[in-house]
């Protein structure tokens, strides 16, 4: 994965297991890192095996902010009311430089942690850590840990939800610029006979002592995925999704949460219709006829400068199966990976859509993570670019499309190579304003690739 970029190159973080699995034990591989540096030119200067730098310490996180990479460790001891873990941070420079590890809080734990998750604001000025762990199954009780710009402690919190252990999901968590948490939950819930997906919001802000929270969704089971967003510039929390009757997809409708950060129980909902002009193409980019945008999950927000709101969902499914294999005498396990045709939509300040475009695409993949497929987000000065890998049975082709705030849309156009690449979009960044730089395979080497616009 490219984390990051420094006036003198790129820094690339690579681990034994997929980077962006939650699990960081799969039989009896424990999850390791390493931190590599590469020139203007990609040719790479150094590489460093990330090792905790206290004895009895563990590596939980490394992520990038403020040109450097930084890596969390944590260690437990046996108190009293339970264990006591201490949480550490050292520091990786582009020029093979590495810091100590230095003690930035201790977190006191009644049980066992689930894994633990690291925030960095927009402007890269706050840091936040958050240790979940559920007391009950009836409670989730989260630790949190805000740090500055220099990694020391600023503020300390546990956070309390009711939620039900067997069905909760924390699907997304972000950090504002002035140090308020807003974390994104689903939960299934009873509503007479049916099972529901309740989606909630909570908000913590750092002089406050109460938890916000509000329910912003509760459809049925097959409803896609909702996403957060702060918007710094306007203090107010938004957050989107779909809602739909899965059945008639003439009833899509997305749904908007703003919520001011000074006073959150101002919130205001509004639903933006899908109109006549844009049902007929949510109907046909479905897997299922009707399903509309039911079956996909948001992947991006971007905030307009003028209050309106870009929406990118992709469709993505996982189908898990065995069968026996005669040769070896045994079952065997698949996974198949599917990432196929990308949503893009534009809405107005005044709720109406301004634009919805479609980039059609089929990738599939088994037992690999679908690290080649998906796609890789890329903003110029006035238009918005994905890139992503064109499958076939002869060569892969890498493709890239367009749009611009006002609505002009390029599908599909092919960026000639010189050798045959393979990319890696999901885990490549934008380093510059035109440029953006991949992981990919070419023949059976991994190296990297630059994309310039």
């Amino acid at each position: 994965m490219v984390a990051g970029y420094s006036a003198n190159g790129i820094f690339v973080l690579q681990s034994n297991l997929p980077i962006d699995s939650d699990r960081d034990r799969v039989g009896f591989r424990s999850r390791k890192y390493r931190i590599s540096f590469f020139d203007d030119k990609l040719n790479r200067r150094w590489y460093e095996n990330v090792e905790a730098g206290v004895q009895g310490a563990s590596v939980q996180a490394v992520f990038f902010s403020m040109n450097k990479m930084t890596a969390v460790c944590t260690a437990q001891q046996k108190v009293n009311t339970g264990n006591q873990v201490s949480i550490y941070v050292q520091h990786y420079f582009d020029d093979n430089r590495k810091s100590e590890s230095r003690l930035t809080g201790n977190v006191n734990l009644t049980g066992s942690p689930e894994k633990l998750r690291v925030l960095v604001s927009e402007n890269k000025q706050l840091t936040a850590i958050l240790i979940p762990e559920f007391i009950n199954d009836e409670l989730l009780r989260i630790h949190y840990l805000l740090l500055d710009s220099t990694f020391n402690q600023m503020n300390s919190k546990v956070l309390d939800l009711s939620c039900r252990k067997k069905n909760f999901q924390l699907e997304d968590y972000i950090l504002s610029n002035s140090g308020d948490v807003a974390l994104l939950t689903i939960q299934q819930v009873r509503e007479g006979k049916k099972r529901l997906d309740e989606y909630k919001v909570y908000l913590s802000q750092p002089g406050e002592a109460v938890l916000f929270e509000k329910v912003v969704s509760r459809e049925q089971i097959e409803t896609a995925g909702a996403g957060i967003v702060f918007d710094n510039q306007h203090n107010r929390l938004v957050c989107a999704g779909f809602m739909a009757d899965p059945s008639l997809a003439s009833r899509t409708s997305i749904f908007i949460h703003s919520i001011p950060v000074s006073n959150p129980g101002q919130s205001e909902q509004r639903l933006v219709p899908i109109d006549n002009r844009y049902k007929f193409k949510l109907v046909t980019i479905s897997d299922k006829q009707g399903d509309g945008l039911f079956t996909y999950p948001i992947r991006k927000m971007i905030l307009r400068d003028d209050g309106g709101i870009v929406l990118i969902a992709e469709a993505f499914y996982v189908y898990e199966y065995s069968y026996y294999d005669y040769f070896t005498q045994s079952y065997m396990r698949r996974i198949e990976y599917q990432f196929n045709n990308i949503v893009s939509i534009s809405i107005d300040p005044d709720d109406q859509i301004h634009w919805l475009h479609i980039i059609r695409k089929t990738q599939e993949s088994t037992d690999d993570g679908g690290i080649f497929s998906s796609f890789l987000q890329f903003s110029t000065s006035n238009e918005l670019v994905m890139i992503y890998n064109a499958f076939n049975k002869r060569r892969n082709e890498v493709q890239y499309s367009v749009m611009d705030p006002a609505g002009r849309f390029e599908e599909s156009k092919t960026i000639p190579l010189q050798l045959p690449v393979l990319l890696m979009p999901r885990f490549g960044r934008q380093v510059s304003v035109n440029e953006a730089v991949i992981p990919c395979i070419t023949g059976k080497k991994q190296s990297l690739a630059r994309v310039i616009f």
